[in-house]
């Protein structure tokens, strides 16, 4: 955070002069400046004042999940939060927190983690799951290794990426789903998709590590990483679809063929297109290819997938015949930040009038409810839908909202805070910490428990606690709630990419 005074704070607009996210770029964003020439995103003393608070607010949140996990759980993937029991058997909590750990300037309980990971053997273990490890393990580690330069993170990064490579296995070159990390060499390595796919590889997964494996390829040197990244990328890019930029959700992982299925910015698509403009971003914007695809996708997302109903807009998947799912995903949310962020650095301003339409009615979707969390998906209806079908509890969220909790229960996901989050680093406008303060209050009022945070059954239920708390919670959802009433100048989107597990790895200057 940028270091502030707080008696010399003025109200003077200065963002021609003063350095920082978007500055030069986006005039209209609001930047500050003490009376000593500090810059500052802070509009005065009091909007000072209260960020701060609200900063710390978070920041003992988080303390009191992470002390709990610590004391209870460490070592294992997750604590639940309502009986402190741990369960599973990776840490997964601990690696995806250390960079949370730095951001928030924990450093005792960083080195104490740090110590951890040192003994950890990545060498022991079968039936990996390929996606979540190189977004919470790997991307964990090579980000608090950026934000720390703390060597064995980088060499525990290169152990894991070299374990990952296992993966590699298929005709198409897309990497399996699952793979046994116990396997004696790269060419002999046991691997294979979830029998739940019918043996297809799935767009998310394929798409959503390249991030993570270029940068681990800048620090050490070795292309071996990227180059697997690359060659997915460069087969999706030859395929042919009926909406030029959208692919459908599962591929053929021998012959690296598209089959027919749906067409998702929410489950198992999501990240893909998210990461098409991350790499352009990450390589110092010089990659066109990356930058292309990306742009059809979004050019044929707004085109197809969008939709309008009781003034609300939304984001929706196409089922396999391209018919729009009248549903929205919570994991759809990230998109209005990413949407944000592309329309700043591309020069789409269209995007970003988009994305103020989408995130409210993701904000929407939580304010509506008893908790004022977010349900894990809705259904909504237009206006000449029957309701006839529905409970009366349901058909009068519809009336009054347009839509209704189809699937209500909620598990501390990070993606409509994320998308705050952006929205206000991207516009300045305070409307959006207020949100994610209204959410931040609600997580303390229904999901704060003895043990740290706990996901609802149903939404509409405050007393449905689900004593489950995801490792994504200490990764995303507090990180970008944390971030959110931050300068900034911390975690400088000039100067870093989030990988979908929130994971800041620098852009190549």
């Amino acid at each position: 955070m940028a270091n502030v005074n707080q008696s010399l704070l003025v109200s003077q607009k200065i963002a021609s002069d003063c350095p920082g996210i978007f500055a030069s770029k986006s005039p209209e964003v609001p930047r500050y400046t003490t009376s000593g020439g500090t810059c500052t995103a802070y509009e005065d003393q009091e909007h000072y004042a209260l960020s701060e608070k609200r900063r710390n607010q978070v920041k003992e949140g988080f303390l009191h999940a992470w002390n709990s996990y610590v004391e209870n759980a460490l070592g294992w993937d997750e604590i639940a939060p309502i009986t402190g029991r741990p369960n599973n058997s990776w840490g997964a909590t601990l690696f995806d927190s250390l960079d949370t750990l730095l951001i928030m300037d924990l450093k005792v309980e960083f080195n104490e983690a740090k110590e951890y990971v040192r003994g950890v053997n990545f060498n022991e273990s079968n039936n990996v799951n390929f996606f979540e490890t190189t977004i919470r393990y790997l991307g964990g580690l090579m980000s608090a290794y950026e934000l720390s330069n703390e060597p064995i993170l980088l060499t525990k990064a290169q152990e894991l990426g070299t374990q990952l490579l296992k993966a590699f296995q298929s005709r198409s070159g897309y990497p399996y789903n699952f793979v046994d990390f116990l396997s004696i060499s790269l060419s002999s390595g046991r691997a294979n998709n979830a029998g739940w796919t019918g043996g297809n590889s799935i767009l998310a997964e394929i798409g959503s590590f390249q991030l993570e494996f270029r940068r681990l390829s800048d620090l050490t040197k070795d292309s071996k990483y990227h180059e697997k990244g690359q060659k997915v990328i460069d087969m999706l890019d030859r395929i042919k679809t009926p909406y030029p930029g959208l692919f459908p959700i599962y591929l053929n992982p021998d012959t690296g063929k598209a089959e027919r299925s749906s067409i998702s910015f929410g489950a198992l698509g999501d990240s893909f297109y998210e990461y098409l403009l991350k790499q352009y971003l990450m390589t110092g914007s010089k990659i066109d290819q990356y930058r292309r695809m990306y742009e059809a996708s979004i050019d044929s997302m707004k085109k197809y997938m969008i939709a309008e109903s009781h003034g609300q807009t939304y984001l929706s998947a196409l089922d396999s015949d391209l018919k729009i799912v009248q549903s929205l995903e919570h994991l759809t949310c990230f998109a209005p930040g990413l949407l944000a962020l592309g329309s700043k650095t591309l020069g789409r301003p269209d995007d970003m009038e988009l994305a103020k339409k989408l995130v409210q009615t993701c904000y929407n979707t939580y304010a509506t409810t008893k908790t004022g969390l977010g349900p894990e998906n809705v259904a909504w209806y237009t206006e000449s839908d029957s309701l006839d079908n529905l409970s009366p509890e349901n058909a009068r969220d519809v009336l009054d909202h347009g839509f209704y909790p189809r699937t209500p229960y909620y598990i501390l996901r990070p993606e409509t805070v994320e998308s705050i989050f952006y929205l206000y680093r991207l516009t300045g406008d305070r409307k959006y910490q207020e949100w994610g303060w209204n959410i931040f209050s609600a997580l303390e009022k229904f999901s704060r428990a003895k043990f740290g945070y706990s996901g609802l059954d149903n939404v509409q239920d405050p007393n449905s606690l689900d004593n489950k708390m995801e490792s994504f919670f200490m990764a995303e959802t507090m990180k970008y709630l944390y971030l959110l009433f931050s300068s900034p100048d911390l975690i400088n989107l000039e100067e870093y990419v989030f990988t979908t597990e929130a994971h800041p790895l620098k852009i190549r200057q």
